[in-house]
C-alpha cells in the first residue's frame, strides 16, 4: 500500500481527512512544521504528501520551499479552498504540486488524491510496460533561490533537476546521487564557483562530471578568468531555455 505523509494543523477536518485517506493509503500524520516534516520524510520516505492548508499562511512558505527544492520527486496534493490555495499560488506549478478543492466533508478525497498522484495507474501498469528511459540528472547550484526556481522550471519537464544554494550543499547533493551535469553559479559568497569546482574535481565520485558555469558578469577579464578553470561550458545569466538545452545536448551527446 502506498504511504502518504499528511501535513497540517491537527483539527477536526485534518483527522476526518486522515480517516478518509486511510481507505486507500497508509497515512502518517505530521504537524505543519517544516523541520518536523523534513525529519518525517527522512524517516518514512513517503510516496506522496498531502498538505491540508487550513490555517496556513505565508509563514508556512518554508514547507513549500523545502518540498520544491529538496523533494521534487515526491508528488504533493494541496487541499484547501480557493482562498487557502491562492496564498501559495507561486508554488502551484502543476508539476509537483497539485490542487484539490476542500469541501465541508472529506468523502471521496482519497479517490481524488489517487487520480492526482497517478498512483493507481502506476500500480496497474507495473510490470506491463517497458521500463522508461532514465531522465538525465541535473544539479543546479546558485545562492539565489529565485534564480534556482526559474532555471528549474525551465528544465524540469525534460530532466531530473536537483537544487543546492551553496557549494557545501552541492557536495551533499552529490553525495546522495551523482548528477550527469552541473550548472554552477560562479559568483557566490563564502564558497564561490571556483572553490566549489575544486571540491567537485577533488571528489572521486564527481571528478568527471561536466560543470557549466553560470554568471551575470559580462566583462572580458571575468570571462577569461572563468574559462581558465576549464569548465565544460559558460552561460551568461539570465539563461534562455534554448541555450541551456543546447548545452546539455552538446555535453551529454543527446
Amino acid at each position: 500500500m502506498r504511504e502518504l505523509l499528511l501535513v497540517g494543523k491537527f483539527n477536526t477536518y485534518f483527522h476526518d481527512l486522515s480517516d478518509e485517506l486511510e481507505s486507500m493509503f497508509q497515512v502518517q500524520a505530521c504537524i505543519d512544521d517544516a523541520d518536523m516534516m523534513r525529519d518525517m520524510i527522512k524517516l518514512r520516505s513517503p510516496d506522496g504528501i498531502v498538505l491540508c492548508l487550513i490555517g496556513m499562511g505565508k509563514e508556512h512558505n518554508r514547507i513549500f520551499a523545502e518540498l520544491q527544492y529538496n523533494y521534487r520527486q515526491i508528488p504533493v496534493v494541496c487541499i484547501g479552498t480557493d482562498a487557502e490555495r491562492a496564498r501559495f499560488q507561486e508554488y502551484m506549478n502543476g508539476r509537483q504540486f497539485k490542487e484539490l478543492e476542500r469541501g465541508t466533508k472529506c468523502t471521496g478525497m482519497a479517490g481524488e488524491v489517487v487520480k492526482l498522484t497517478g498512483f493507481r495507474d502506476a500500480a496497474e501498469q507495473k510490470g506491463m510496460q517497458p521500463a522508461a528511459k532514465r531522465r538525465k540528472s541535473i544539479l543546479l547550484v546558485d545562492d539565489n533561490a529565485i534564480q534556482l526556481r526559474t532555471i528549474s522550471n525551465l528544465l524540469s519537464d525534460k530532466y531530473d533537476v536537483r537544487l543546492a544554494t551553496s557549494g557545501m550543499k552541492a557536495m551533499m547533493q552529490i553525495g546522495k546521487e551523482v548528477p550527469d551535469i552541473i550548472f554552477l553559479d560562479y559568483d557566490m559568497p563564502v564558497c564561490d564557483g571556483k572553490m566549489t569546482l575544486q571540491m567537485i574535481r577533488e571528489s572521486e565520485e564527481s571528478k568527471d562530471v561536466p560543470v557549466v558555469f553560470l554568471s551575470g558578469v559580462k566583462d572580458a577579464a571575468h570571462i577569461k578568468a572563468v574559462m581558465a578553470l576549464k569548465p565544460a561550458g559558460y552561460i551568461l545569466k539570465p539563461p534562455k531555455v534554448e541555450r541551456l538545452e543546447e548545452t546539455i545536448r552538446e555535453i551529454l551527446g543527446e
